[in-house]
Parts: structure tokens; C-alpha cells; sequence
């Protein structure tokens, strides 16, 4: 875009779009590819709170009959959030749920999500303790295995000691 400047720091670059796909025009500008950092607004068809944008254009309802039935195209061009075709790489039907924890946990371990970001409106810290286990089927043990979010607590009560002895230490490896 740089070629088609006339007057260098007075020429105004302004893009209208369409969001289509997940690494079109409208990505590579929202994440700097050309080492510009473009200022952005984005209007989606339903907000944060799930509240057509547009209500005489597409009420909520029809928007959200839209996003059951074609995801998509939904994703792309009303939410302008373009995903890979056949959904994101993870489906909350691919999940089990489970009534209680699993009794054959072989190892257990925290992830940490500190949300640090150049941004001063973050997400919280979040802290999640998992356990690894192998899945039966039909009472065999199996190569399957599965990961099985254990509590949030267990993970905050580490983490207060992980915090407290950080001070001291240079590096940390932690293994239960």
C-alpha cells in the first residue's frame, strides 16, 4: 500500500471491509504484517452482551438463528471474526463432562494464564489444576487418554506458595 502514498505522513489510509477469511486483507492490517499498527473499529452484527448492532436491520433473534445455522459465515461476515473452515480447532462436543474426578490419575499438573498484555484492561489471572488419566472402555485399560480440570482451589493454594518462595529462587519446577 505504501506504493500508492503520494505525500508521505499527509496521505490518509482508510480500509473498508468485509471480514471473509481468517488471513485476509482486514488480518493482515489488524496484526501488523506490514510493521504499521492500524487503529480499528470493528462492528459486529451482535455486541459483547449479545445485542444486534442493527436491530431494524437483523434483530437479535435472526442473527442468532443465523449463527446457529451457518457458523461460518456468521463468524466471518456478521461477527467479522473469520474461523477455519469445519469450526475452530477445538468443539465443546468433543468433550466429556464427568460427575466426579477420575480415580486413576496418574500425574496431575497447573497451567497459569497471567494475561499480561501491553493492554490496561485484561482478563483475569487464572489458574487451573488438571489431571492426566488414562481412559477405560468397557473396564480394558486403553492408549486413550484424557484431562480432567481438577479445581481451582488446589491450583490458588499452590500458587500462593509458588508466589511466596519466587523472591528466593531463580527458576522453579514444580511436579506432583
Amino acid at each position: 500500500m505504501q506504493s500508492r502514498i503520494n505525500s508521505p505522513g499527509l496521505t490518509p489510509i482508510i480500509f473498508i471491509g468485509q471480514r471473509l477469511h481468517e488471513d485476509d486483507l482486514g488480518a493482515k492490517l489488524i496484526n501488523g504484517y506490514d510493521g504499521y499498527e492500524w487503529p480499528s473499529v470493528i462492528l459486529k452484527a451482535l455486541d459483547e452482551a449479545g445485542n444486534a448492532i442493527c436491530p431494524r436491520m437483523h434483530t437479535t433473534e435472526q442473527l442468532k438463528i443465523m449463527e446457529k445455522s451457518m457458523p461460518y459465515e456468521f463468524a466471518a461476515q456478521y461477527q467479522q471474526n473469520p474461523m477455519p473452515a469445519g469450526g475452530a480447532l477445538f468443539k465443546p462436543e468433543d468433550f466429556v463432562i464427568l460427575d466426579e474426578t477420575p480415580k486413576n490419575i496418574v500425574s496431575t499438573f497447573i497451567t497459569v494464564d497471567t494475561a499480561e498484555t501491553e493492554k490496561t484492561y485484561n482478563d483475569a489471572t487464572v489458574f487451573s489444576f488438571w489431571g492426566l488419566y488414562k481412559i477405560p472402555e468397557l473396564e480394558h485399560e486403553t492408549d486413550v487418554w484424557g484431562l480432567h480440570w481438577i479445581s481451582a482451589a488446589g491450583a490458588l493454594q499452590i500458587s500462593f506458595f509458588i508466589y511466596s518462595i519466587l523472591p528466593r529462587c531463580n527458576s522453579i519446577s514444580i511436579t506432583c
